[in-house]
């Protein structure tokens, strides 16, 4: 087979199982190891894994990568890997990774550290061509005044990530300018995070989705004032679709952005007559009025999604043609401050993730909680105890786990009308309860 048509295959597949069996076929023919990795993962997702299984996937992935295969920061999806640097991550884990046969095929990234750490990552990665990473994620802790990733060092990178779509900048100063040509979706937490959002550089001419947090941290107080946040998303040409949901009013720290009222922000931002799709936390009775005279200055815009039902008092929004939902109140109950964040669930065996919505189950909760049995309401009280208080980044950036027996876990799994993901992790935690530790872990998860 032709490198052409193996390329052309390679495109072709994404997700979609019928196209991954094909494209498995095809590397196997090649005596790829990807191709028989994929195959493994395509039977387990259809018929269920097995031990057999697992073993000969770790076997096939150890002959392929070699003591990196066991590393737990490292996945095998759909033909590419997925690497996730911790802090306390062996320095020269990446250097490996990029230097080895699994270099090429390198598609997510994400990297937590301080200055040095991220500097010396970052180098590493601009050293030669990365053609398949899709995604870049950087964590940077402490505060710096100067970008750790410099406008000339971001250039480098450009050159080496030609597939680079999507990426995710927490802290302050962390990129420089990078005006990547192919980057499509962004996700910032810091104002100063990314200096192409913040007036540095050139525009970022392909970028159409942007999830925008003031902030990394709910409680940190670094000002924002006058012509840096006038600056703010100017150079965003083909920006559609804007989410500055995480911008919202958490006691006792006033809002996430320290003072900054983001229905303000978005009445004064000069991009706002171009967006189609914008999602916002719910406004107070003070704020309504604010909120409803940007959208009546919004021409574009298709669908506004709040992510918290509106105080009580606040007269309704109204556009002419954009379709608005609100987050239903939620009722009372143990879930009384969910919010629309993802967790993940930690440890399940390599490679087993799963992401969770929990806010999604809010309504299947409420009407099951009186008629549960008192096993599976014990659990979910449990599970949302966890949920309801787990913590933001610390110093690292990495948000800390808070541990759930696996059999309160499995006693809240019983009930009907879970939705895909909950189903998925109960299906993992009944085959493998028996080789798990008596907890598991969840913790927020900020990735795409």
């Amino acid at each position: 087979m032709t490198a052409d048509k193996l390329a052309e295959l390679e495109a072709a597949a994404g997700e979609d199982p019928a196209q991954l069996a094909v494209y498995a076929d095809a590397l196997q023919s090649q005596g790829d190891p990807r191709g028989e990795l994929i195959a493994i993962d395509l039977h387990a997702a259809a018929n269920g894994g097995s031990r057999e299984l697992d073993d000969r996937r770790a076997a096939v992935m150890t002959s392929w990568l070699g003591s990196l295969a066991g590393d737990p920061g490292l996945r095998f999806t759909s033909g590419f890997l997925e690497l996730v640097c911790e802090p306390g991550t062996n320095e020269l884990l990446l250097a490996r990774l990029l230097g080895g046969p699994g270099g090429p095929y390198l598609r997510t990234l994400e990297l937590f550290g301080d200055r040095r750490r991220l500097a010396q990552a970052a180098s590493l990665l601009a050293l030669a061509p990365r053609p398949r990473l899709r995604v870049l994620a950087i964590t940077a802790s402490g505060h710096q005044d100067n970008a750790i990733i410099t406008a000339k060092l971001g250039a480098a990178i450009i050159r080496a990530t030609p597939a680079l779509d999507t990426l995710v900048a927490r802290g302050w100063a962390v990129f420089g300018a990078f005006p990547h040509p192919r980057l499509r979706r962004v996700r910032v937490a810091g104002w100063n995070a990314l200096g192409s959002l913040a007036g540095a550089g050139p525009a970022l001419e392909a970028l159409t989705e942007l999830d925008f947090a003031f902030h990394p941290q709910f409680v940190a107080n670094v000002q924002l004032r006058g012509r840096a946040r006038e600056r703010l998303l100017r150079g965003v040409p083909a920006l559609t679709r804007l989410d500055l949901s995480r911008n919202v009013l958490l006691e006792p720290f006033a809002y996430a952005a320290n003072g900054i009222d983001v229905f303000a922000f978005l009445r004064d931002l000069s991009i706002k007559r171009q967006l189609t799709h914008l999602t916002l936390p719910g406004p107070s009775a003070g704020n309504a009025l604010v909120l409803q005279g940007a959208l009546d200055r919004m021409p574009a815009l298709e669908r506004l999604e709040l992510t918290q039902a509106p105080a009580v008092g606040v007269p309704e929004l109204g556009h002419r043609t954009a379709t608005i939902s609100a987050a239903a109140a939620v009722p009372p109950g143990p879930w009384l401050d969910a919010r629309r964040d993802q967790v993940i669930v930690e440890p399940l065996g390599h490679p087993h993730r799963v992401v969770l919505e929990p806010w999604r189950i809010v309504p299947v909760l409420a009407a099951a909680w009186e008629a549960m049995p008192a096993p599976a309401r014990e659990g979910w009280s449990l599970v949302w105890n966890a949920l309801t208080g787990l913590p933001w980044e610390g110093p690292t950036g990495r948000p800390a786990p808070v541990a759930v027996t696996v059999r309160h876990v499995m006693e809240a799994l019983t009930i009907d009308g879970l939705d895909p993901a909950w189903c998925a992790l109960r299906d993992i935690l009944h085959a493998r309860v028996h080789e798990l530790p008596g907890t598991i872990g969840f913790r927020r998860w900020h990735g795409w």
